[in-house]
């Protein structure tokens, strides 16, 4: 079989579809015809097994399809991702689908402690091109921890905000149950308002049917997460962590678990790193992720990985 890549057509491309399908990767219609949705099924699928994610089925992506058995449960470790605090652009955005590993990206919500609102508006866009999403609200900070001035943190803060966090997220066309990520910002105390204004927000999120997640760090990760199981005694939408920290040089795109960064309930790992990264010609500075699922956002769960902490 020749090599595969963007714009190869025939019965070998079907094949190859019928086969990322099998092995739970989304390749679009089995048509016959290698594009974009095909080619960033096998990006995936090939950061999930250690191998150069160019979008090219040769030899050694052939050998590691025909090698897994079709039912079993994806191999992947975890999915790629990234975010960025500015909108790069409808350009950049389709590029980088089209060529690069990532299979979700941050969605920043007009929130306290972040005012720009560059994202807002694009979800249609980014969707319709193959993007999954992870929304986040960067909400009240303790005093000094980030440049952000608003660390008004009550109970009455955290469910205003919630409410506001729930109105955009439908505002921008997320369904209804999708997860959004409150945004704590890592600090060296942990004061009670900050747990009261997490457990409120999360108590009002989910009393409006959205799933309730927490981005914060490794340092306060789990006095975080008893402020959000506190406010969760019988939540049909189970929490999400979205975890940064850890060592960076222990970060690998494609071999990496979220659990990785040292939280056994982490769902998504945030590399602490900035760093600039150039597909299609197109560079961007973001964060890398890694996340258990490929919708963090999403209400689908992922099956457990033999070994992996649920």
């Amino acid at each position: 079989m020749a090599n595969l890549k963007i714009g190869s057509r025939g019965p070998d491309v079907t094949m190859l579809q019928n086969r990322l399908r099998a092995l739970g990767f989304d390749p679009g219609a089995s048509d016959g015809d290698f594009g974009p949705a095909t080619q960033s099924a096998v990006m995936t699928f090939q950061t999930s097994h250690g191998l150069l994610p160019d979008g090219i089925v040769g030899p050694l992506t052939a050998a590691a399809l025909a090698s897994q058995q079709p039912g079993a449960a994806p191999t992947a470790l975890a999915f790629p991702g990234f975010d960025t605090s500015l909108y790069p652009g409808d350009s950049q955005m389709d590029t980088w689908k089209r060529t690069s590993p990532y299979v979700f990206a941050g969605y920043y919500l007009k929130s306290p402690c972040h005012p720009d609102a560059s994202w807002m508006g694009h979800r249609a866009q980014l969707v319709g091109v193959g993007w999954n999403l992870l929304p986040i609200y960067v909400g009240q900070q303790v005093a000094g921890v980030s440049r952000c001035t608003k660390s008004d943190l009550t109970a009455t803060a955290g469910a205003a905000d919630a409410l506001d966090a729930g109105a955009k997220l439908t505002s921008e066309g997320f369904p209804s149950g999708s997860y959004v990520y409150l945004d704590v910002e890592r600090s060296d105390s942990f004061p009670a308002g900050l747990a009261d204004y997490i457990s409120a927000w999360v108590s009002t999120i989910t009393a409006g049917g959205i799933g309730p997640g927490i981005y914060c760090h490794l340092h306060n990760a789990n006095d975080v997460r008893a402020a959000v199981l506190a406010a969760l005694p019988s939540t049909v939408l189970p929490p999400r962590f979205w975890i940064v920290g850890g060592v960076t040089s222990q970060f690998n795109l494609a071999t990496s678990r979220p659990a990785d960064v040292g939280v056994p309930f982490a769902d998504v790992w945030q590399c602490p790193a900035s760093v600039s990264r150039t597909f299609g010609g197109d560079t961007i500075n973001i964060d890398e992720d890694v996340s258990q699922l490929s919708d963090p956002a999403g209400t689908n769960v992922r099956p457990a990985v033999a070994g992996q902490a649920t």
